[in-house]
């Protein structure tokens, strides 16, 4: 469990550092977002640990309730860089941007963790634009 909670700590901390000030870009923080994938052994090893204890949470209910208090983090910290980025985006939209934005980032580390040959850093970032790209652009624009 310790393992989880290290990487928790260093994910929170790659968030605060990737999303630092404002970028009012789309590429740019779809870009920032495309670092917590798995593109590299380190971050590979990362997802193998989160996987291990999702499927535990399943059956344990306080593994679950953390799992649930590491997701309400993620998605603060997603909606403050947004909402930084963003700044004419309201809490709500920046809100359901952050559970869309982390959704998008699971079902590819879940691809990517599991099909890694498969699914290479450049796979990986390019369906992530493709996912985000419009959403945001969409969203940033006020339509």
């Amino acid at each position: 469990e310790a393992a989880l909670d290290e990487i928790v700590r260093q994910m929170i901390a790659e968030m605060d550092a990737a999303w630092d000030g404002p970028t009012q870009d789309v590429g740019a923080f779809i870009d920032s977002a495309a670092q917590f994938l798995p593109i590299d052994a380190e971050g590979l090893q990362g997802w193998r640990i989160w996987f291990a204890f999702w499927g535990r949470a399943i059956v344990d209910e306080r593994l679950r309730a953390k799992h649930r208090a590491y997701y309400a983090t993620f998605a603060a910290r997603t909606d403050e860089a947004l909402r930084a980025a963003f700044p004419g985006l309201t809490r709500a939209t920046a809100r359901s941007l952050a559970d869309a934005i982390i959704a998008a980032i699971d079902g590819l580390g879940v691809r990517a963790t599991l099909e890694p040959d498969a699914w290479p850093p450049k796979r990986q970032r390019a369906a992530l634009r493709l996912l985000l790209d419009p959403m945001l652009t969409h969203a940033t624009r006020g339509e």
